[in-house]
């Protein structure tokens, strides 16, 4: 009977143990007043963060997502490579140069209060682990602090880490200059400016469908390394067409970014240039078979008038020579500016690649 109740006591101790360290690793047990170190901050391997998601105190909010070959912002737009890299780096980097003195702390956590920007970061860890041994896998946040704003020297930053005590002051050895702008909550800030980036050799098909002008559609296939076969907009074969104006309309391709995100407009006005101002969708498929899509808006002058007609009722809009919308893929809520300057080749009709052919 002893020996059967020292082994249900060490057994209890055993799952009391295991229990302890599974609620430890799991962040239930962490002591909510400790003292911070050097490195408290930082991320060491920032390979595992899986997403981070940014907050302010006034309605903005922005999260970035690990995904297959990059990151994403709001889960469906690519992210900024650099900017998203130069994010990553100040995460691993960043140090505490020092605590906040006892008689500011009060002023400065106030300033968190309603100033600081909440970071969120989330990595993939084991779910619990057991005498060394990592058992399953789960998304946990690992980190959460709120990075206020600059230090009166500008070289670094307020901020306060959970779990922590007081708050104190961060900033990246080496580096003069405080952090904030690189933790912005604005989602367009983060997306990549990128429309196309496609090499020539790489495109299988273009198709261009032309909403003012049906008879300017047309479609390109990839026919060889350098050659093309040419269709019009009901996918009959266009033997004879410019080759030099097409290879060079196509070679366009291989990086084309848009101007900016169009922030200044009402949803009523959105709606509206979707619907009455729809130009062209441009289709490009690779040769891996991926696609990238982008519709075309022309851009309104608001207030000319033709000034030969008589009726002033009804007049022909006037389009900006200089600029148009786009939207990209699926997302109708959100327009980018483009420029006829770095992208007026791939808006020319089909009757440009036919032009002076019978000379030549």
């Amino acid at each position: 009977m002893k020996k059967n109740a020292i082994t249900l006591i060490a057994a209890f101790i055993l799952v009391l143990l295991a229990t302890l360290v599974m609620l430890y690793e799991n962040g239930v047990l962490l002591n909510s007043n400790k003292t911070f170190s050097f490195d408290s901050f930082a991320v060491k391997d920032t390979s595992k963060i899986t997403k981070i998601f940014m907050a302010d105190k006034y309605g903005s909010s922005v999260l970035l997502a690990r995904a297959d070959g990059g990151w994403t912002v709001q889960d469906t737009l690519i992210v900024m490579p650099e900017k998203i890299e130069s994010l990553l780096s100040i995460m691993m980097n960043i140090r505490v140069k020092n605590s906040v003195p006892l008689n500011a702390q009060s002023n400065i956590n106030s300033i968190l209060s309603y100033s600081g920007i909440k970071v969120e970061i989330f990595e993939k860890r084991p779910k619990f682990k057991l005498f060394g041994l990592k058992l399953g896998e789960k998304e946990k946040i690992t980190k959460v602090y709120y990075m206020g704003p600059a230090t009166q020297d500008n070289v670094s930053n307020y901020a306060y880490l959970e779990g922590m005590n007081e708050p104190c002051i961060v900033y990246i050895p080496g580096f003069r200059g405080f952090l904030t702008p690189q933790y912005s909550v604005e989602a367009e800030e983060w997306i990549s400016q990128s429309v196309f980036a496609t090499k020539l050799t790489r495109i299988e098909k273009l198709e261009i469908t032309d909403y003012m002008e049906t008879e300017e559609s047309f479609t390109v296939v990839k026919a060889g390394p350098r050659s093309f076969t040419l269709y019009n907009g009901q996918q009959e074969l266009i033997p004879n067409y410019d080759t030099t104006r097409l290879i060079d309309m196509l070679s366009e391709y291989r990086n084309r970014n848009f101007e900016y995100v169009v922030k200044d407009l009402s949803q009523e006005k959105i709606d509206s240039i979707l619907t009455f101002n729809l130009w062209k969708k441009i289709k490009l498929t690779d040769t891996d078979g991926e696609e990238k899509e982008i519709t075309l808006y022309k851009k309104r002058y608001i207030g000319y008038f033709d000034m030969t007609k008589e009726d002033n009722s009804e007049k022909d809009p006037v389009w900006d020579a200089d600029r148009f919308f786009i939207t990209i893929g699926k997302d109708k809520n959100r327009l980018y500016s483009m420029q006829f300057f770095h992208f007026g080749r791939q808006t020319l009709p089909l009757s440009y690649f036919l032009k002076n052919v019978s000379e030549k």
